[in-house]
């Protein structure tokens, strides 16, 4: 007989005790849902503001020809505009756009996104009417000038509204959809500009403001991650279930969860006031330093002043089609071109586009 006592093993068995409404799935299965229809329209509604910029940030190529004209029924000024004139009127916007990007950096974390873009597209819609019904050349220089000042605000607060309503896995996308409009606006300068009045031009280039106005001061909300940020958690479970009706009540829930802890990490690894450079850490320097070069080889390449002289620089060039004919089919190029590509970056990568558009741009010039 064995004295010799038989082991038993015992196993402990750990139930942990959550309630599941709050448990953050590794690999959920519905995480990467479809946009809404809602979603959609409202980043529609916001970008036609970006729309409305776009067609007055060529502005002077159908109307440059008309403000050197005798006729005062189509010239609003009564007299041809000198050279130096016609430096100013294109080139004081692109400084006011500079600093309204500068100067309005702040305002959307003041009072809102949506309120920022509500505040700029009034500015644009007195500016331009103030242009439309204008005789002097000096209306012209400070109401065309404020409009872009507006326009730089817009620049800063759009990008970062469609980045907070929407997710991860289709946020590229819409950031593609505002970089699609900005040639769009463009494309309806080049047509409607030459076929109308200097005064309903201007005029119809602040329509898309319109619907833009009444929807985002009606139906749009506010950013979900501005509402969060200012501990406002009905009005961003509101917005929440608004922008993503296809989720359910636990899954809006989550997502607030999801922005609360976002926004208490930001503010956690934020550095103290008193910093002296804020980009100590490598990261967010190589960041810049690769943000700045990208932007200013764009700006560099002297796209801008093309643009905006689009239609006078072919009609002097003495090809067989007009001027005006030719800037619409740049810009129906400009526009297909920029919706190719945003139906290319997440195939390609950003890298390869970017590389590519450099050395094609650099090869012509």
């Amino acid at each position: 007989m064995n004295t010799n006592d038989e082991k038993k093993e015992v196993e402990i068995v750990y139930v942990p005790q959550y309630d599941e409404k709050y448990i953050q799935k590794l690999k959920p299965d519905d995480s990467k849902k479809n946009g809404t229809f809602f979603l959609y329209f409202s980043a529609l509604i916001a970008n036609l503001v970006y729309v409305s910029g776009a067609t007055d940030y060529v502005w002077t190529s159908p109307v440059i020809p008309k403000l050197q004209t005798n006729d005062t029924n189509v010239n609003p000024l009564g007299r041809p505009v000198t050279t130096y004139e016609i430096s100013l009127i294109a080139g004081l916007p692109k400084l006011a756009v500079l600093c309204g990007t500068l100067a309005l950096g702040k305002l959307p974390d003041l009072v809102g996104r949506q309120k920022t873009l509500i505040y700029m597209a009034l500015g644009m819609v007195v500016s331009n009417l103030l242009v439309a019904f204008g005789n002097n050349i000096y209306v012209y220089l400070v109401c065309r000038s404020f409009f872009s000042f507006c326009f730089g605000g817009v620049a800063v607060a759009l990008p970062v509204y469609l980045s907070e309503i929407s997710e991860d896995h289709n946020r590229v996308k819409f950031g593609c959809l505002m970089n699609v409009c900005f040639p769009i606006g463009n494309l309806l300068s080049y047509i409607f500009g030459p076929i109308t009045s200097v005064r309903l031009f201007t005029i119809l280039c602040i329509s898309p403001l319109i619907p833009s106005l009444f929807f985002l001061a009606i139906v749009i909300p506010e950013s979900p991650v501005y509402l969060a940020s200012n501990s406002n958690k009905i009005k961003t479970i509101a917005a929440l279930s608004k922008l993503r009706s296809n989720k359910s009540t636990e899954e809006i829930e989550l997502d607030y969860l999801h922005l609360q802890r976002a926004i208490k990490d930001r503010h956690d690894g934020s550095k103290p006031a008193n910093s002296i450079w804020p980009f100590k850490p490598v990261a967010l320097r190589r960041a810049f330093i690769i943000a700045t070069i990208i932007n200013s080889a764009q700006h560099a390449s002297g796209v801008g002043a093309i643009m905006s002289f689009l239609g006078p620089i072919f009609s002097e060039a003495g090809t067989q089609l007009s001027g005006n004919t030719i800037a619409i089919i740049v810009g129906i190029v400009k526009m297909s071109s920029f919706f190719t590509t945003s139906l290319l970056v997440e195939r390609l990568g950003r890298r390869p586009l970017l590389l590519f558009s450099s050395a094609s741009t650099g090869v012509p010039l």
